[in-house]
């Protein structure tokens, strides 16, 4: 009897933590690659399609990835680690210095990211950059793809530390620094009847937590302003002059560059999703061998690196890295081109 040879293929993966079903959605602008990404006022730029959670990729007129601007906030409590700065890394400039009503197309001025979400309650921070305090960093809460805003925002405006509920402005709590800022954002739906409730934190002191964090800076509970969901975000970022002049800058200005911008969007049901989210989960999606070659898809966090460890044996006493790869869109693939093996034992891992 002639005797057959089977090639077993056995694949682990390291343990890592896993996904929270809190955090919704989060964007820190990772692997996005070392140019430039300019939109043109027509707004389909379907490479700006990264993060995790969205149910679309970024849109509207005038929008800018900017390579090497990541943001970095070291405030106790705040954990930046899922934002890389390195050189294919980088943050939001330029976003939505468009007025629709002088285009042909019908394009939001703000740029728009939608997510799904039937919570009650929401929480979302972002890190923002600005160095002339007359310059405007907006993060629209709900924005709608009419234009891209909406009726609530935080942020900073025209020399204030800015909160609109309802299409009322509240602007009473001073000049913002130049240098980057953390706005983190509760949304509570239905809190007295059908009215909602909009609470801001501009810098808040985050070393005791949720409970420590005091005082908001504006909160507002007096109508239904959301309705029954939150379903987006909208960001709108404007070169000003220190006269509060200026404006709707062209993408080639140099403060496009070094001057407004936002990094470190996180959308989530929890504190602490949105403050310390947890690693993006390591799991295998698929394993295929065709001829010599093992593909194996995973998902992971975006922009990380990961690598393709073989192993004869399952104790990995002589590991091989045989491929590296980062991922992109929140998933990868790895592959051993020289899978000639009867038995090999893979496993994935951070690099």
């Amino acid at each position: 009897m002639r005797a057959t040879r089977k090639a077993l293929l056995i694949l682990g993966a390291l343990l890592t933590t896993p996904a929270h079903a809190e955090l919704i959605a989060a964007e820190f602008f990772n692997g996005y690659g070392t140019s430039e990404i300019l939109a043109d006022e027509q707004g389909l730029q379907s490479t700006l399609t990264g993060g995790i959670g969205w149910d679309d990729a970024w849109y509207a007129g005038d929008k800018k990835y900017v390579p090497g601007t990541s943001l970095s906030y070291s405030a106790t409590g705040y954990d930046n680690s899922g934002n890389l700065d390195g050189t294919g890394d980088g943050a939001f400039a330029y976003a939505g210095n468009l007025n629709p009503g002088n285009t042909p197309y019908a394009i939001p001025s703000t740029i728009i990211r939608d997510f799904t979400t039937a919570s009650q309650t929401l929480w979302i921070s972002a890190l923002i950059s600005i160095d002339e305090t007359w310059d405007r960093a907006i993060l629209w809460i709900d924005a709608n793809t009419t234009d891209g805003q909406g009726n609530d925002f935080v942020g900073v405006l025209d020399n204030n530390i800015h909160m609109r509920y309802d299409g009322t402005n509240l602007a009473t709590a001073g000049t913002p620094a130049t240098g980057t800022h953390l706005l983190l954002v509760k949304v509570e739906l239905d809190v007295s009847g059908a009215n909602d409730r909009l609470s801001f934190w501009f810098d808040p002191d985050l070393s005791s937590g949720e409970s420590g964090l005091g005082t908001a800076t504006y909160t507002d509970d007096s109508s239904d302003t959301f309705g029954s969901s939150i379903d987006g975000i909208g960001v709108l970022l404007v070169n000003r002059d220190s006269d509060g002049s200026g404006g709707y800058v062209t993408d080639s200005d140099t403060e496009v560059e070094n001057g407004e911008l936002i990094d470190a969007i996180l959308v989530g049901t929890t504190f602490d999703n949105v403050i310390a989210p947890p690693p993006a989960a390591l799991e295998i999606t698929s394993i295929t061998k065709t001829g010599n070659t093992v593909t194996i898809g995973f998902t992971g966090a975006e922009g990380a690196s990961y690598g393709l460890n073989k192993s004869t044996n399952l104790d990995f006493t002589t590991p091989d890295i045989v491929d590296t790869t980062s991922v992109s869109g929140g998933s990868g693939t790895l592959e051993d081109t020289g899978a000639t093996e009867d038995a090999a034992f893979y496993r994935v891992e951070s690099q």
